[in-house]
């Protein structure tokens, strides 16, 4: 577990759900107390339920769910999807801009990565072994390629209906 705590996980990695709720809260700065008061939750006890090194308190779906919807956090979504094993979670941008054709050289950078995450792989494959980490960052990366795929797809079709329309008049 202790592996996941890291920044270098924390960025590059699909997190346990417990750590990624755990580095939503700190990585935003007084969301704890925040939640806490906008939910009508105990300040201490929410904390105590947040921090991942105590065992005596549990997260409830109701502090999952604040969470979540207090930090937009994706990871939460991306600990969640990899639980279930045959999900995947990306991200639509609500403003999708058809001229913008920038999107292309990023779904190339998303692919670049999980191309390297591949060559990381194939090279600790040397031991035979893959740790927990790197199956954590290849869910990771996976999801961010998918993901970059399928609002690719949304901009085709938006453009497309464009197109059409234009056709029609």
């Amino acid at each position: 577990m202790n592996v996941f705590l890291s920044n270098y996980a924390a960025e590059n990695a699909v997190l346990p759900l417990d750590v990624s709720i755990y580095r939503a809260c700190k990585d935003l700065h007084g969301s704890k107390a925040a939640i806490a008061e906008i939910n009508g939750f105990n300040p201490m006890v929410f904390s105590k339920c947040v921090d991942i090194n105590n065992t005596q308190y549990h997260l409830h779906p109701e502090h999952i769910e604040a969470v979540l919807h207090y930090t937009k956090d994706k990871r939460i979504l991306e600990s969640l999807a990899s639980a279930h094993g045959q999900v995947v979670f990306f991200e639509y941008k609500n403003d999708v801009d058809i001229k913008n054709f920038d999107f292309l050289s990023k779904v190339g950078k998303v692919s670049k990565k999980v191309g390297e995450l591949f060559d990381g792989l194939s090279e600790s494959l040397s031991d035979g072994k893959i740790s927990s980490i790197e199956m954590a960052m290849l869910e990771k990366h996976a999801m961010e390629l998918i993901g970059a795929v399928a609002a690719l797809k949304k901009i085709a079709k938006i453009k497309s209906e464009k197109d059409l329309q234009v056709e029609g008049e």
